[in-house]
């Protein structure tokens, strides 16, 4: 009630979000602030008169006891640490609640000399507690272990020593690379959407499939095939719901479900824009966000969103008008993708299968590279598919081989443990935070001296 007196407006998409709009310079309304609610925190920001008077009204109304500037420095908020850049770019890191509260599954010694007993009552208590902690902080911030996360959690409830000693891998790898989420600021009018999906056949536990996809914001520059900022937004790495019987249907699965995530995005992204926005126009409304689903198109210039598959049949078969040789269920599932792509102004793009940021999300140590690269960067690059595919075809000519499949690409580090602890030698590749105001509040009708905690960002 009190936001809604000072002129804030909840997202329809997201009841816990409010926006607020201001006319700059006599022109129309634009979004000027927002304000997420989680429980009792609070992070927002905004700029302009109208959203400055607003956030005063608050800190008079109620009692703050903690507020945050994040330009100033980090904040912890629902276990993520915050931190905002003098570009008013954001981290967004999970490494610090992994240090605290994960630790590594204690094994006695012999027990790994066999691999294939089950896990013990103990172990498996155990190892749902480091599942947890790892899931929970893959899906919050560190998309290079979601994939991990997954698989892993499909051997409970019976997993067996090899999966523990997997489980405890996976930790080390998550906190030598200590990755981060990077917002990039990139304006609105050049703000296109990249979707990037994968998949692997048959690879979890009774033999279904791992799907995975990525959503980010990126500049508009990308589809140029220039190196642009792009900010990772939303993500998921999960078993596929029923069987496939080829990598085609499993892999149009995979981009079928992200175009679904894609065009949410984009509605959720002009709806807060624009109060105006019409839900039942966005097949029309959210071509200005260009997708591109990684996979390859023959004319970029009315490209809006790109769709990136490393999978070259379902690119073969979404660049042509007819499915040569495509079963009928993968047939079908490409028609609803070219109808999402259509509604989204996007087409496809093709990149290798070493240059995929979410290789590593459908596999068990998958390649994270391209994922930790991106990341550290918050900057990616489309291939060129013709300029690929003549290189990949010189190869195959000068060597009379079929074009090699990377092997798993991974940072070399020796880790050390300690008591179920792990200690690294850290390299300084990108450590996370974000920077705004954060304020602990308490009601001023309660009576209590207890305060809880609100992030808000500026």
């Amino acid at each position: 009630g009190e936001l809604k007196t000072l002129d804030f407006r909840r997202h329809p998409l997201a009841p816990c979000v409010v926006l607020m709009y201001e006319a700059f310079d006599g022109k129309k309304m634009k979004l000027s602030g927002l304000i997420v609610i989680e429980t009792d925190d609070l992070l927002g920001g905004g700029t302009g008169d109208k959203f400055s008077k607003a956030v005063a009204e608050l800190r008079k109304k109620y009692n703050f006891g903690k507020w945050v500037n994040l330009q100033e420095q980090s904040c912890e908020y629902g276990g993520r640490t915050l931190k905002q850049h003098t570009n008013f770019g954001f981290n967004i890191s999970m490494v610090r609640y992994l240090k605290e509260r994960a630790r590594e599954i204690v094994l006695p010694k012999g027990r790994c000399k066999t691999p294939n007993d089950p896990a013990t009552e103990t172990e498996i208590a155990l190892m749902r507690g480091l599942t947890g902690k790892i899931n929970w902080a893959t899906r919050e911030g560190m998309p290079n272990g979601c994939g991990d996360a997954s698989l892993l959690s499909s051997t409970l409830p019976t997993p067996q020593v090899k999966d523990l000693q997997e489980a405890n891998a996976c930790l080390r790898r998550l906190l030598q690379a200590e990755a981060s989420i990077t917002i990039k600021p990139i304006p609105l009018h050049r703000l296109r959407l990249l979707l990037i999906g994968d998949s692997s056949l048959g690879n979890t536990k009774g033999g279904t499939s791992q799907l995975a996809h990525m959503v980010c914001a990126a500049d508009v520059s990308i589809l140029a095939n220039q190196e642009a900022d792009v900010s990772v937004l939303t993500y998921t790495s999960h078993k596929m719901d029923r069987s496939g019987s080829s990598t085609l249907l499993v892999e149009a699965n995979a981009m079928s479900e992200g175009l679904a995530n894609a065009e949410w995005v984009a509605s959720w992204i002009g709806l807060a824009k624009d109060y105006r926005y019409d839900l039942r126009k966005r097949d029309l409304l959210n071509r200005e966000f260009r997708i591109t689903s990684i996979m390859s198109t023959d004319d970029d210039s009315q490209m809006n969103m790109a769709a990136i598959t490393d999978a070259k049949s379902l690119y073969d078969n979404l660049v042509r008008e007819q499915y040569s040789g495509a079963e009928k269920r993968a047939a079908l599932e490409m028609c609803v993708i070219k109808d999402s792509l259509e509604s989204l102004g996007g087409k496809a793009r093709w990149v290798p299968h070493d240059l995929n940021p979410t290789d590593c999300m459908t596999k068990l140590k998958g390649n994270a590279s391209q994922m930790l690269q991106l990341l550290r960067t918050g900057r990616y690059r489309l291939t060129e598919e013709a300029a690929e595919l003549v290189k990949r075809k010189e190869y195959r000519e000068a060597t009379g081989m079929r074009n090699p499949r990377p092997k798993r690409l991974t940072e070399d580090f020796v880790p050390t443990k300690r008591r179920g602890m792990v200690q690294f030698a850290t390299n300084n590749h990108h450590k996370a935070s974000l920077n705004g105001f954060m304020a602990a509040y308490t009601p001023f009708s309660s009576s209590t001296s207890s305060t809880s905690s609100v992030a808000f960002c500026s």
